[in-house]
């Protein structure tokens, strides 16, 4: 996985007994950072797990709304059940059968009813414990037919021809796709690539907190990865930053009986 490269030098701290964010929030669940509507059969649904823990799969689903259909699906062509477990920081890709050998070599599940167009709407569902299955994220919107394609970050159409990137600041879910889509490049939750662009594909980068690291006596627990701006930080010993080394963070915890 891609890190953000965004430094913050915990030199500079001070010994309060607080917390300091530097960051974004941590991630609410999983969410899809990549869309492609590519030529032919060049179409993938990436899906990331940033939320700090390894995640179940079998508690979600990814939905299909074709040509101004609904959500949940009422045919089993546009739903997908998935399986397994999404490591915390990973992605999983759910990509048609016939797509180019870049993109299958990078999915987890190929299908030739991963089949999408412009106007196809795509969303992850969870299961809200009752086995009831809700939409919490999407690309697109069901029961309205935009024809040929959703326009998002200025870009008409980009829902076709186009691969989406979710931006790094992207903490949360969004089953309102007119916030999400967004009319400028600024105010949009996405980055339109050019067709048939699969540069980011099995990746995902990051500005949120997706990992949890505490500084003990006998170092850094877990050991991997090392702190980094996605990192909630927890300082539980004597911590000397000229002796050790400087880290990044998300956010910082300083126990009482630790300080820089």
């Amino acid at each position: 996985m891609k890190k953000n490269t965004c430094l913050k030098d915990s030199s500079f701290l001070m010994a309060f007994l607080l917390v300091v964010s530097f960051g974004f929030g941590q991630m609410n669940d999983l969410i899809i950072s990549e869309y492609a509507e590519g030529s032919s059969n060049n179409k993938y649904v990436e899906i990331f797990n940033g939320t700090g823990a390894d995640v179940d799969l079998t508690d979600y689903q990814v939905w299909k709304a074709v040509n101004g259909g609904t959500f949940p699906p009422t045919t089993g062509f546009n739903l997908f059940n998935l399986s397994g477990t999404l490591v915390n920081g990973d992605t999983y890709i759910i990509a048609n059968i016939s797509a180019d050998p870049t993109i299958i070599a990078a999915a987890d599940l190929v299908s030739g009813n991963a089949n999408w167009n412009g106007n196809d709407a795509v969303g992850i569902a969870k299961d809200d414990g009752t086995g009831t299955f809700l939409l919490i994220d999407a690309v697109g919107t069901d029961g309205a037919d935009p024809v040929t394609g959703w326009d998002v970050a200025g870009t008409t159409n980009a829902t076709q021809n186009n691969t989406l990137v979710r931006k790094a600041g992207v903490c949360g879910t969004n089953i309102n796709w007119t916030t999400s889509a967004g009319t400028t490049v600024d105010n949009s939750e996405w980055v339109v690539l050019d067709n048939n662009n699969w540069s980011d594909i099995g990746t995902h980068t990051t500005d949120c907190c997706i990992y949890s690291s505490t500084w003990t006596a006998a170092g850094w627990i877990p050991s991997t990865p090392t702190p980094s701006i996605n990192t909630n930080v927890i300082i539980d010993a004597f911590y000397d930053t000229n002796i050790n080394t400087s880290f990044t963070a998300c956010s910082l915890t300083l126990k009482s009986a630790s300080f820089l």
